[in-house]
């Protein structure tokens, strides 16, 4: 077994040889380019001289960068190491939380299992031949006691257990039947109040009850149909109970409780999932083992002398990490930890070294093989460069430094027709292409709001992936006077510069448009006679659009549609989908559309989605289109009350359906909250 201080390497001594292998580098560099550069005789040109000094400033870095290397190394594998660890960890974690899998189960087992007795036997007393489908269930998840009780006292085993338990169980059935079958109540004296003593004889009501068996009982009602912790005795185990009998007539002979400890349902729940840990992405082999009785699982797969070693070191210490395990010859980097669910198991999982050692490898190669280039590279450029190319690569350096600074206007010197001379061309003209882009991008970026809406009752949340730089899908949402919201949608056709123009003249007419805001049509109305204008300017565009004004406190919203995709509600949490199929003109296609104001209501917890097309008219490898039938049907698949997490799992199913993504994605989800959920 290696421990974390023997995986280590010896960092100080390394460091000493780096150090002093770098301090003679240095020395002989410098005492060479002394001699070469101020010595008398010129035996150098002045490119070679240039390549030396090059070769110089340039080593002398890339010493020290050897030696800061090294420990960028080191910090590399800690951080893989520990980030290893919390793959584990967090693989762990998620599996011990899943422990209750395992009660649900038995106790919709057992439940399945009385209900039927209780559907074919009624409220007859019971036999032990009726509990035969209860005793084969539980003897096969080796239970640690399980009984029926009748309203006398009377037990029907159905695995023997100790005399003392009997009789407990015995007793405490009996009660709890006859208090369910109105034999036993709380006397209503306790709760009467005396105004003359309500003082201290409150108080000893009050005691009185709760010190009283029914208040036990009105506990275990609570637990009934299934598995609780309980502590019975000195030993604390997982408890089932459940009646007998007719629920409308509320007549119950029978009573079965059924105990297991808590390392058997541990057992159970790693024996059937433990093996599934197996399969993940970072191929760590998990191990796990019950600390009262050794036993390890996966039960077929043997376990490695170094394995047992972590697992009685997690026993004691309750989380282990050791930097290097060999099994097999196989180097793994060990995690052992118990867990919270399952507090009296250990797990332990082997996380392969050769992915750390091939990524500390590969940045190795890299860092040498970019001090071999950079050497290289200097050499040339110590060999080619002189006085007559420093002046064009001065200007390049001045072009590049006007770029960063977001300077587009600014323009290189062409002085040559070489090929610097042809670079300073090509160089001005993507300096000007890159003007126009940024003007565009900057005008775009500023179309979509910036934070999402809330107001009283309604939420409205916006996203746009556009799958080129310049997209030509817009929305827009804005509160308005008397607590009332616009919300707006459109697309315009096309993409590039001249789409963001029409996006922002959209933008602009809105923004203007103050009074046409309440009324949907009319605002409507108002794009149209902007984009027509525009295109009778010669420029060919056109725009679907929709509407909506919504009353954020009561719901009650007015629409208009213009050519755009019908909305969907989404109602009862995704169980139903209806699309609001409201027709309308494009703007900018005739002279003079007519647009129509269409009224409706959001009730509580409704979400309405507005998109885009590039979504319905995605395409699959098959060359299917989604469609507006697969499309409500994605909807209710993959609904989600929070908006973003509903946003983010419809763009992924569009993702995983499109074979391409060759259009802008664009929704808008409003969510009415109601009074009850307001905001």
């Amino acid at each position: 077994f290696i421990t974390k201080k023997d995986a280590m390497l010896d960092n100080s001594g390394l460091r000493k040889i780096v150090l002093f292998s770098a301090s003679i580098l240095i020395f002989c560099l410098s005492a060479l380019m002394f001699y070469l550069v101020f010595r008398r005789k010129r035996m150098f040109s002045i490119r070679w001289k240039l390549a030396l000094l090059f070769i110089y400033a340039n080593g002398l870095p890339l010493v020290i960068l050897g030696f800061i290397g090294f420990e960028y190394l080191q910090q590399t594998r800690r951080v893989l190491l520990d980030q290893a660890y919390e793959q584990i960890s967090g693989l762990f974690n998620d599996f011990d939380s899943r422990f209750t899998t395992i009660k649900v189960e038995y106790a919709e087992k057992l439940n399945h299992i009385v209900d039927g007795i209780n559907k074919r036997n009624g409220s007859q007393p019971l036999t032990e031949g009726v509990l035969k489908e209860i005793q084969d269930f539980v003897v096969k998840t080796r239970c640690y006691d399980s009984l029926a009780v009748d309203r006398l006292g009377k037990l029907i085993l159905v695995k023997p257990s100790t005399q003392k338990s009997n009789n407990f169980f015995a007793n405490m059935g009996k009660n709890l039947l006859d208090y369910v079958n109105f034999q036993d109540f709380t006397p209503q004296e306790l709760f009467m109040d005396d105004v003359k003593t309500s003082g201290a004889r409150g108080k000893i009501k009050a005691e009185t009850f709760l010190s009283g068996k029914q208040i036990v009982f009105h506990e275990i009602l609570h637990r009934m149909g299934s598995l609780n912790p309980e502590q019975m005795g000195a030993e604390e185990r997982q408890y089932y109970w459940n009646f007998f009998g007719d629920y409308e007539t509320r007549q119950f002979p029978n009573l079965i409780t059924v105990s297991w400890s808590f390392e058997t349902l541990q057992e159970a729940y790693l024996k059937r999932n433990l093996a599934t840990l197996d399969h993940n992405f970072g191929q760590i082999k998990c191990y796990a083992m019950v600390e009262s009785n050794g036993i390890t699982f996966p039960d077929n797969l043997p376990v490695d002398r170094s394995v047992f070693s972590i697992f009685r070191q997690t026993f004691n210490l309750r989380m282990v990490q050791s930097d290097e395990v060999v099994i097999d010859g196989v180097a793994y980097a060990a995690f052992g930890t118990m867990g919270k669910q399952l507090s009296k198991v250990a797990m332990v999982g082997l996380y392969p070294l050769v992915t750390i050692n091939n990524r500390v490898n590969e940045i190795r190669f890299r860092l040498i093989v970019f001090a071999l280039l950079s050497l290289s590279l200097t050499t040339g450029i110590g060999w080619m460069l002189s006085a007559q190319f420093m002046e064009p690569v001065k200007e390049l350096g001045k072009g590049v430094q006007a770029i960063g600074r977001q300077d587009f206007r600014y323009r290189l010197p062409v002085k040559t027709a070489d090929e610097f001379g042809r670079l300073g061309n090509v160089f001005n003209r993507a300096i000007e292409s890159l003007e126009d882009l940024e003007v565009a991008k900057i005008v775009q970026d500023n179309l979509f709001p910036q934070e999402n809406l809330k107001m009283n009752n309604l939420l409205v949340f916006g996203r746009s992936v556009a799958m080129t730089r310049l997209g030509g899908d817009y929305y827009d949402f804005f509160a308005l006077d008397n607590g009332k919201a616009g919300v707006l949608m459109g697309d315009v056709a096309g993409h590039g510069v001249p789409a963001a123009l029409l996006m922002a003249m959209a933008k602009a007419s809105v923004l203007l448009s103050e009074e046409a805001r309440y009324r949907p049509s009319l605002l409507l109305a108002t794009l149209h006679r902007v984009i027509h204008r525009v295109k009778s300017s010669k420029i060919k565009r056109m725009m679907t659009c929709q509407y909506f004004c919504i009353d954020s406190n009561s719901g009650e919203y007015t629409v208009s549609n213009a050519g755009h995709c019908f909305p969907a509600l989404i109602r009862k949490n995704g169980s139903e989908v209806e699309l609001l199929k409201i027709i309308g003109t494009p703007l900018g296609i005739t002279k003079n559309p007519k647009y129509d104001d269409i009224s409706g209501k959001l009730e509580p917890g409704d979400v309405l989605l507005l998109y885009t097309d590039g979504i319905i008219e995605s395409q699959n490898g098959e060359g299917l289109e989604m469609g507006f039938d697969r499309f409500t049907q994605l909807l209710t698949q993959e609904f989600e009350s929070d908006l973003e997490t509903y946003y983010q799992r419809i763009f992924n199913a569009y993702k995983n359906w499109a074979a391409v993504a060759d259009d802008d994605i664009t929704m808008v989800l409003i969510e009415f909250c109601g009074k009850e959920g307001g905001l």
